[in-house]
Protein backbone atom coordinates (compact mmCIF):
# COMPACT_ATOMS: atom_id res chain seq x y z
CA UNK A 1 0.00 0.00 0.00
CA UNK A 2 1.31 3.39 -0.97
CA UNK A 3 0.08 6.67 0.55
CA UNK A 4 0.31 10.34 -0.43
CA UNK A 5 -0.71 13.52 1.39
CA UNK A 6 -2.30 15.97 -1.04
CA UNK A 7 -4.31 19.17 -1.09
CA UNK A 8 -7.53 19.47 -3.06
CA UNK A 9 -8.32 23.03 -4.03
CA UNK A 10 -11.34 24.60 -5.70
CA UNK A 11 -13.24 27.88 -5.56
CA UNK A 12 -14.73 27.03 -2.16
CA UNK A 13 -11.46 26.27 -0.37
CA UNK A 14 -8.74 23.78 0.41
CA UNK A 15 -9.06 20.21 1.66
CA UNK A 16 -6.18 18.11 3.00
CA UNK A 17 -6.48 14.48 1.91
CA UNK A 18 -4.66 11.20 2.31
CA UNK A 19 -4.71 9.05 -0.82
CA UNK A 20 -3.97 5.33 -0.51
CA UNK A 21 -3.43 3.03 -3.44
CA UNK A 22 -4.85 -0.34 -2.46
CA UNK A 23 -5.11 -3.72 -4.09
CA UNK A 24 -4.13 -7.26 -3.33
CA UNK A 25 -0.43 -7.97 -3.39
CA UNK A 26 -0.94 -11.66 -2.69
CA UNK A 27 -3.49 -14.35 -3.47
CA UNK A 28 -4.59 -14.26 0.18
CA UNK A 29 -5.25 -10.52 -0.10
CA UNK A 30 -7.30 -11.01 -3.26
CA UNK A 31 -9.33 -13.76 -1.58
CA UNK A 32 -10.00 -11.56 1.43
CA UNK A 33 -11.31 -8.71 -0.72
CA UNK A 34 -13.48 -11.08 -2.74
CA UNK A 35 -14.87 -12.70 0.42
CA UNK A 36 -16.33 -9.33 1.41
CA UNK A 37 -17.61 -8.49 -2.06
CA UNK A 38 -14.90 -5.96 -2.83
CA UNK A 39 -13.17 -5.69 -6.17
CA UNK A 40 -9.82 -7.43 -6.09
CA UNK A 41 -8.18 -4.92 -8.40
CA UNK A 42 -6.21 -1.78 -7.71
CA UNK A 43 -8.03 1.26 -6.41
CA UNK A 44 -7.39 4.52 -4.61
CA UNK A 45 -9.04 5.38 -1.31
CA UNK A 46 -9.21 9.12 -0.64
CA UNK A 47 -9.60 10.28 2.96
CA UNK A 48 -10.86 13.81 3.55
CA UNK A 49 -8.80 14.74 6.61
CA UNK A 50 -11.16 17.60 7.54
CA UNK A 51 -14.28 15.51 8.01
CA UNK A 52 -12.67 12.05 8.17
CA UNK A 53 -14.66 10.61 5.26
CA UNK A 54 -12.91 7.85 3.31
CA UNK A 55 -14.16 6.53 -0.03
CA UNK A 56 -12.79 4.20 -2.69
CA UNK A 57 -15.22 5.10 -5.47
CA UNK A 58 -14.93 8.65 -6.79
CA UNK A 59 -18.62 8.70 -7.73
CA UNK A 60 -19.82 8.15 -4.15
CA UNK A 61 -18.88 11.61 -2.85
CA UNK A 62 -22.44 12.83 -2.28
CA UNK A 63 -23.19 16.45 -3.09
CA UNK A 64 -19.52 17.18 -3.68
CA UNK A 65 -18.54 17.35 -7.33
CA UNK A 66 -15.12 18.81 -6.45
CA UNK A 67 -14.24 15.68 -4.46
CA UNK A 68 -15.57 13.46 -7.27
CA UNK A 69 -13.43 15.24 -9.86
CA UNK A 70 -10.33 15.35 -7.63
CA UNK A 71 -10.67 11.70 -6.61
CA UNK A 72 -10.93 10.55 -10.24
CA UNK A 73 -7.89 12.70 -11.10
CA UNK A 74 -5.88 11.23 -8.19
CA UNK A 75 -6.87 7.69 -9.16
CA UNK A 76 -5.76 8.21 -12.77
CA UNK A 77 -2.44 9.87 -11.89
CA UNK A 78 -1.50 8.33 -8.56
CA UNK A 79 2.03 7.36 -9.61
CA UNK A 80 2.85 10.89 -10.84
CA UNK A 81 1.65 12.64 -7.67
CA UNK A 82 3.90 13.29 -4.68
CA UNK A 83 3.32 14.40 -1.09
CA UNK A 84 2.27 18.04 -0.93
CA UNK A 85 0.93 18.27 -4.49
CA UNK A 86 -2.15 20.40 -5.11
CA UNK A 87 -5.02 18.86 -7.04
CA UNK A 88 -6.65 21.99 -8.42
CA UNK A 89 -10.22 21.23 -9.53
CA UNK A 90 -10.61 24.51 -11.42
CA UNK A 91 -7.45 23.72 -13.41
CA UNK A 92 -8.64 20.17 -14.14
CA UNK A 93 -11.91 21.61 -15.48
CA UNK A 94 -10.02 24.13 -17.64
CA UNK A 95 -11.37 27.11 -15.69
CA UNK A 96 -7.89 28.41 -14.80
CA UNK A 97 -4.73 28.33 -16.95
CA UNK A 98 -2.39 27.11 -14.18
CA UNK A 99 -2.67 24.63 -11.33
CA UNK A 100 -2.50 25.68 -7.69
CA UNK A 101 0.76 26.41 -5.89
CA UNK A 102 0.96 24.49 -2.59
CA UNK A 103 2.53 27.49 -0.86
CA UNK A 104 -0.06 30.09 -1.85
CA UNK A 105 -3.60 30.66 -0.65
Amino acid sequence: MQTKLLEIRDQSGRIPVLAMEIGPRTEAGAELLQRFGLAAERGVVVVNLKNQTALRDSFTWENNSAMQIAHAYIDGRFEQLTDGDVVDVEFILGETPKGGDPFKE
